[in-house]
């Protein structure tokens, strides 16, 4: 039997490192391996899969946490309750690395979960907004000597703006990400959308 993980003495051997792939593609799997690799405690497992004529749907990427979410006093709550959950779960696991990893994938489940739940809220009161936006505007210009509809209208563009400097925040975490993962630093146009979202939340 091949093992993917080791300590340094060579003693404690595990199988942590593993492919997981859609039943779709599990015929189209060709090889697959553990190859030897001295300069660190885990060995590389290779797949091997065989192309398709087929043209495959693409998957949703690679999440990142924002961590705006912690803000959330609904997500800080919940997120209590599920690792507390999960905890009771699998308190039972004797090896502790594989109860963090657990604990890690239960907590990561309902972020993107919750995450993705916002979101949609978001977007819709977006649209709503716009909505009405565009219904005050056209009031405006007919009547443009009312105060109170230009005072409701900036109203609905305050809130506007604000989801508008979330999401300029969700871009800067997600750039940051991916300059990193690819070695890179963040540019000045990085910065200056940070600038900018900082002024409009004074």
């Amino acid at each position: 039997m091949q093992f993917t993980g080791r300590n340094s003495s060579g003693k404690i051997k595990c199988r942590l490192d593993f492919w997981l792939i859609s039943k779709r593609l599990l015929s189209r799997v060709t090889k697959t391996n553990i190859c030897a690799y001295y300069d660190s405690d885990h060995s590389p497992v290779t797949i091997s899969i065989k192309p398709g004529d087929i043209q495959e749907k693409r998957g949703p990427g690679y999440w990142k946490f924002n961590d705006s979410l912690l803000e959330d006093e609904q997500f800080v709550t919940k997120m209590s309750f599920i690792i507390k959950r999960a905890d009771e779960k699998h308190k039972d696991i004797a090896d502790k690395r594989l109860y963090w990893e657990m604990l890690k994938m239960e907590i990561r489940m309902f972020a993107i979960r919750f995450a993705k739940k916002k979101a949609y809220t978001e977007r819709n009161i977006e649209l709503d907004l716009l909505q009405k936006l565009e219904e005050m505007n056209l009031r405006i210009d007919a009547t443009p000597e009312s105060s109170s509809l230009v005072n409701e209208a900036r109203k609905l563009q305050t809130e506007q703006d604000e989801i508008a400097v979330q999401r300029t925040k969700g871009s800067i975490i997600r750039s940051r990400a991916r300059w990193y993962e690819l070695g890179e630093k963040c540019n000045k146009y990085l910065f200056s959308l940070e600038k900018r979202s900082y002024e409009k939340d004074i």
